[in-house]
């Protein structure tokens, strides 16, 4: 089975075969354009095109407003699938392909870099192991509520940013 993966909301997704990018899927004007394995494809409608590719359900669901993001030990995530999920020292662990080496964490961490306090929403574990951090948070909200106390107590003298780092 083929999994898509949202790249524009309700314009262009990723094709994914196991975690494997294997194509992308496009809405023009008039049909759907299909690149799969280098080849083109041109379909009627979504439904021709799932049809004919075995696609999951997950375009017409965000089409509609509801995708379904997988969440890693109740940490959320941006993907619709994570691959090898494990906890490890307190982290919700995950990567984003069937054999891919760099492991994320879920969720929402405040982390010390270069003397700044920023946010991060499932960054790469060797980043949280490198920097100083507090997380993770289910929610960006609960992460600022956090920061806020933790920037009130740092006493290095560092700056802020609101700047969103993967």
């Amino acid at each position: 089975m083929i999994s898509a993966k949202v790249v524009l909301k309700d314009k262009f997704w990723m094709l994914q075969k196991e975690g494997v990018s294997v194509g992308t899927l496009r809405f023009e004007a008039d049909h759907i354009s299909v690149m799969l394995d280098g080849s083109p494809l041109k379909f009627a409608d979504i439904n021709e095109a799932k049809s004919a590719l075995e696609i999951v359900d997950s375009i017409t669901s965000t089409v509609s407003g509801s995708s379904r993001l997988e969440e890693a030990y109740g940490y959320p995530t941006d993907l619709e699938r994570v691959f090898n999920l494990v906890e490890d020292q307190g982290l919700p662990c995950y990567t984003k392909a069937k054999n891919s080496k760099v492991v994320h964490a879920a969720g929402w961490y405040g982390m010390q870099r270069n003397g700044l306090h920023a946010e991060a929403f499932c960054p790469k574990v060797n980043t949280l192991k490198t920097y100083p951090y507090i997380g993770p948070f289910k929610s960006q909200t609960d992460l600022r509520v956090a920061m806020t106390s933790w920037k009130r107590n740092d006493k290095s003298g560092s700056n802020t940013t609101r700047q969103v780092l993967s």
